[in-house]
């Protein structure tokens, strides 16, 4: 199977949460899994690790997509790519995903689990107090 990840986030250079947390989901995964192939799509030429992690993994591939706006490049050329040339899953850690259709996985933040995690026991609470 071919996953394409959006590595845009674990290859800035001053990483916070969210890019540490992408960072060592692709470093792990390319590491651990010799099965599939994996697409690291990004905004720039993969830097340090990744780069390294690419050159040593036969099953790891840099996709740069160009994309002449400081802004929206998820939206508009990631989004162009899985248009054109989808692979067969695309993980991407953001909380915006494309518009058009495939097949996705997003990963989700501390928020947004939070969030999901309080509405699931609110609607528990709510189910129950039904029946």
């Amino acid at each position: 199977m071919i996953i394409g990840i959006d590595a845009s986030r674990a290859n800035r250079d001053h990483k916070t949460g969210v890019e540490w947390y992408a960072y060592y989901i692709i470093k792990n995964l390319v590491e651990m899994d010799h099965d599939n192939d994996y697409i690291l799509y990004s905004d720039k030429p993969l830097k340090d690790d990744l780069a390294r992690l690419c050159r040593e993994h036969s099953n790891c591939k840099e996709m740069v997509l160009h994309w002449p706006f400081r802004r929206f490049w998820t939206l508009g050329r990631l989004s162009w790519e899985m248009v054109m040339r989808p692979p067969d899953v695309l993980f991407n850690f953001i909380a915006i995903m494309s518009g058009f259709i495939f097949d996705g996985l997003l990963g989700l933040h501390c928020r947004e689990l939070n969030r999901l995690l309080r509405y699931l026991i609110l609607l528990n609470k709510r189910y129950s107090a039904i029946f």
